[in-house]
């Protein structure tokens, strides 16, 4: 707490000073303390899991969970995903974490052009050779495969890292998708494909999209190492809105 007073910025004096008051069953306390981590930097998720585990063993289920949520909004990737905390959260509260059943077809790029897999293709009964369209659209951005291993750039002294060349972003991936769904439309439409024989993938991406919440899917249940770059940016704009997709849609 002293050390919190002599520098007000200090994420970590704040933390601490939180996580002992909850040692010490002060919920009230901690709470402001970690209230106080957080307004240093809303963007690490330890502040927000520490209060979710003080509320929880509070009994105040609801708070914990919003605590909860908030972790994995604000680091869905790190060393500890917070992620696992919600899980115990949904388990002991009597809840699940759901994700839905999403598969996209990989596909690779000899010379740099795509190479359409004659399966896929075939695949018109259940609208799955509209993925050649998601896939025609990634390529054409600069997608050499489905996942981006590696975002090509240099690192600050401060480990932040600044893309370079290509970088499969959320915004990309969002178009993508909504490519597809647009090639299946209409299908749906002219009558060469039959809704209700739609593959189960290509169904829960449609429900995501007409609830609005694909790109938060993207971000939290489909990123790779582009995505996870792009994060941030992201974050920056939609914090309220992954916060309600995973009450939504992840909590059941």
């Amino acid at each position: 707490m002293q050390a919190a007073t002599v520098d007000p910025s200090w994420y970590r004096a704040a933390l601490y000073a939180g996580d002992t008051c909850s040692r010490l069953n002060d919920v009230q306390n901690a709470g402001a303390w970690f209230a106080k981590a957080i307004a240093i930097d809303p963007d690490r998720e330890t502040a927000y899991r520490y209060w979710g585990d003080a509320l929880f063993h509070a009994g105040d289920v609801n708070g914990a969970r919003e605590k909860f949520v908030q972790a994995v909004v604000a680091e869905p990737y790190g060393p500890n995903p917070p992620g696992f905390e919600l899980e115990q959260w949904a388990q002991r509260s009597g809840h699940q974490l759901v994700k839905r059943a999403i598969t996209r077809p990989d596909f690779i790029t000899p010379n740099g052009v795509l190479q359409v897999d004659p399966a896929l293709a075939a695949s018109t009964k259940d609208g799955r050779s509209s993925w050649i369209v998601y896939q025609q659209y990634r390529v054409a951005h600069g997608a050499r495969t489905l996942n981006q291993p590696v975002v090509a750039g240099g690192w600050s002294a401060n480990a932040v890292l600044s893309p370079s060349g290509y970088r499969h972003t959320i915004a990309e991936e969002h178009a993508a998708l909504r490519a597809m769904l647009a090639d299946i439309d209409a299908k749906i439409k002219d009558g060469s494909l039959n809704e209700a024989d739609l593959d189960a993938s290509i169904r829960n991406i449609r429900s995501l999209d007409q609830a609005n919440v694909l790109g938060a899917w993207i971000a939290l249940n489909a990123a790779d190492m582009g995505i996870r770059t792009d994060y941030a940016d992201y974050r920056a704009i939609h914090r309220a809105h992954l916060a309600e997709y995973v009450n939504a849609y992840l909590i059941r």
